[in-house]
């Protein structure tokens, strides 16, 4: 929680405890979650990174850590960030019934129905289709907080039902265990989720008895598999790093390119052009018509100067000089005021260099103006 939270508790502190519940909505809501991934039969989810919480009117899940105020909800606990994964957990509350003489009301702090309260939903993009166990890091320390269903994609299959823990009370511990009429504990490693079909799903999980606090998740395609401790890390997607712009790195926004060395008729280098004093042409196309500014980008080269034309039907609209470059093959962009281009209209660029010295008058092309693209923009 934090100071302004804080600040938020103590102003309305005197409104009682609507204010109160108001202030904790922040740390119910969803948070901006990773991307999870199932890798190699094996998908493991921290609690607190639910997408969407619905059917909340009764019961919800609240986000816990050890920045986070003592909540103000009916609870017989304190906090348990202690030994958590990522540092923090969620709660079901309000817990109202935290041991079997307080009062079992259904549908409001015990639902054996699945889906009815306290829905959390993770997307999880499976690879590999299959059935997965599934294992929940749980804490408990009464008798009624030990429970709740498991769902997929809206749905709750009668494997994913009445999830149990009993033993390991007041530390967090897995269970994969589901509870059956004639063992209330559960049978061990029977959750599971049948996942048909490669792709997104999404992992539900609702109430079934309050006060229910979760750490962490894991889905696994292994049946021999058993967690212990903090156990696997996260299977957050990491997204491939994508080359960089490295051309046009000044054109932010434009409605065609016109390259050098492919829409120009002139000798090309590597994705540039060189051309001495001779004008070189592009036609505009119906599509290319309009009111449009025009970007001449060239390169620049130490030891040379340049002086480029821009012109519209043999017209010249801008006339630019580029001084001596420091980098080889430096970009510089320069633009025209606006134009209105028609159909069949002429754009053509022209160069003419005027060297420093002696040397630069070699015969080289890397001493000829170069230049890479014509673009058109808006604006």
């Amino acid at each position: 929680m934090n100071k302004l939270n804080l600040i938020i508790i103590m102003a309305f502190s005197h409104l009682g405890y609507a204010s109160e519940l108001q202030v904790y909505q922040d740390i119910s809501a969803p948070l901006s979650q990773p991307s999870y991934i199932e890798r190699n039969g094996t998908v493991v989810i921290e609690a607190e990174h639910f997408a969407t919480q619905h059917q909340t009117q009764l019961r919800r899940w609240f986000r816990f850590a050890k920045t986070s105020l003592q909540h103000p909800f009916a609870d017989s606990d304190s906090l348990h960030y202690s030994d958590t994964s990522n540092g923090q957990y969620i709660e079901l509350l309000p817990d109202t019934r935290t041991n079997h003489y307080e009062p079992l009301i259904v549908g409001e702090n015990f639902s054996n129905t699945p889906g009815e309260l306290a829905v959390l939903s993770y997307p999880v993009w499976f690879v590999t289709p299959g059935t997965y166990y599934v294992w929940g890091r749980a804490y408990s320390t009464g008798s009624e907080d030990n429970g709740l269903h498991v769902g997929l994609n809206g749905t709750w299959p009668q494997s994913g039902r009445r999830m149990q823990w009993c033993k390991g009370k007041h530390h967090w511990t897995w269970s994969s265990a589901q509870r059956i009429k004639d063992n209330h504990c559960g049978v061990p490693q029977t959750i599971s989720l049948n996942i048909d079909t490669p792709g997104l799903h999404t992992v539900n999980i609702s109430m079934r008895e309050d006060g229910v606090e979760l750490d962490k998740l894991i889905l696994t395609s292994n049946a021999e598999f058993i967690p212990s401790g903090k156990s696997l890390p996260p299977t957050i997607l990491t997204e491939t790093a994508y080359p960089v712009k490295n051309i046009l790195k000044n054109i932010e926004s434009y409605t065609r390119i016109f390259w050098a060395d492919i829409d120009f008729s002139s000798t090309s280098i590597d994705n540039q052009i060189t051309a001495n004093t001779d004008m070189v042409k592009t036609t505009i196309s119906r599509r290319d018509a309009g009111k449009r500014v025009i970007s001449l980008v060239t390169l620049g080269q130490p030891g040379l100067k340049v002086n480029y034309t821009i012109a519209v039907n043999g017209e010249p609209i801008g006339t630019f000089e580029q001084t001596n470059s420091v980098t080889v093959g430096q970009e510089y962009t320069h633009r025209t005021a606006p134009v209105n281009l028609k159909k069949g209209d002429v754009i053509s660029v022209g160069t003419q260099a005027i060297p420093h010295s002696k040397q630069t008058l070699a015969d080289s092309n890397t001493r000829q103006p170069l230049w890479r693209a014509v673009v058109l923009s808006r604006n």
